[in-house]
């Protein structure tokens, strides 16, 4: 289940992110617990409606154009829930942050 929810945070910073720029993949561990985040560019046109991220089928309207089905952040989520994970995004400015904290 790591393996699937890394695959899809990763394909889809890399999908919709900003071409020319870098994702960075960033892992602390820090007590009993693992953080990893996970950082890419986003366009202005394709800054996701993060109330939105996690909703089955949902595309944005400024990603159309590009391949998928709108379900690579709800799987994510529900294979963070099988380990006992927890997934959230942040969204600043440019950035878009996906942050996933496993339990030891």
């Amino acid at each position: 289940m790591l393996t699937v929810l890394l695959e899809n945070l990763i394909r889809n910073a890399y999908q919709y992110g900003v071409s020319t720029e870098a994702i960075e993949i960033a892992v602390a561990c820090r007590d009993s617990s693992t953080r990893i985040d996970i950082t890419n560019a986003v366009s202005a046109e394709r800054r996701p409606d993060t109330s939105r991220l996690f909703e089955r089928y949902y595309r944005h309207p400024n990603v159309l154009g590009v391949p998928g089905s709108g379900l690579g952040l709800s799987v994510a989520k529900l294979a963070a829930q099988k380990i006992g994970a927890s997934l959230a995004f942040e969204l600043r400015g440019d950035l878009i942050r996906a942050t996933v904290r496993l339990p030891s």
